[in-house]
């Protein structure tokens, strides 16, 4: 019982990391990121 559970928990854990993976490709889509600031606008 507790092994699905591990399972789920980690297939969870995953989904959040790409979700938050796909949240920053999506900015930097937008506007190109400054990686200084990592705020859209000039690129430095």
């Amino acid at each position: 019982m507790t092994n699905t559970f591990e399972k789920d928990e980690k297939a969870l854990i995953a989904s959040y990391r790409r979700e938050k993976r796909k949240k920053i490709h999506m900015s930097k889509r937008k506007g190109r990121v400054d990686l200084r600031t990592n705020r859209p606008g000039k690129r430095k």
